[in-house]
């Protein structure tokens, strides 16, 4: 599951910057909001796995941003980058 976590908090991320119609701090933002709301009661916000996530979002947002500049796509980027994870 940690796996599919990382990649979908990546993806997310990397997918509302590529669409240009948020900048890397916006769509961290919306990152933030999202663990602060969080019902999980197994994740709370500020705990590891919450921290994991705000992580991953910076990392997507990032290559969203990446992705952006180089005119490809968020997703292919994303994969083209994990080496081997």
């Amino acid at each position: 599951m940690h796996a599919w976590n990382a990649y979908h908090h990546s993806m997310w991320m990397a997918n509302v910057v590529r669409s240009g119609q948020f900048t890397v701090e916006e769509a961290l933002t919306l990152g933030l909001a999202h663990e602060i709301d969080s019902p999980d009661p197994g994740n709370p916000y500020q705990g590891f796995q919450s921290r994991v996530d705000m992580y991953n979002d910076w990392v997507g947002a990032k290559l969203g941003e990446r992705a952006l500049k180089n005119h490809i796509d968020a997703e292919v980027y994303l994969c083209l980058n994990m080496r081997g994870r």
